[in-house]
């Protein structure tokens, strides 16, 4: 199977066809999979549910919750970092004009 390929795999007994993700293959794909089973597995746990379904959306929102929070401070990186580019910037230009003119 190469990475353009989809497969079959099963989270909690529940078997999922036509699975794909670009730029993924079959090891990338289990592996997630298995990140997946076992946080089902510890949010059942904490919940102390047995329901597929809730656990299964417990976990969606779990990782949505981990992207969001990847995603704003990437953002707040991004701005920090664009206002320290901007702080020297003014630096510099201002050091470059009380340069004499030849």
């Amino acid at each position: 199977m190469n990475k353009n390929e989809s497969m079959t795999l099963t989270i909690k007994g529940v078997e999922l066809d036509d699975v794909y993700f670009e730029n993924l293959g079959p090891l990338e794909i289990n592996a997630l999979a298995a990140t997946v089973e076992n946080q089902i597995n510890k949010i059942s746990v904490e919940k102390k549910t047995l329901d597929v379904f809730k656990l299964f959306l417990y976990t969606a929102l779990h990782f949505a919750a981990q992207a969001y929070s990847k995603n704003e401070t990437a953002s707040s990186k991004k701005q920090d970092e664009q206002e320290q580019l901007d702080i020297a910037i003014d630096k510099l230009s201002s050091a470059l004009s009380r340069l004499p003119l030849e």
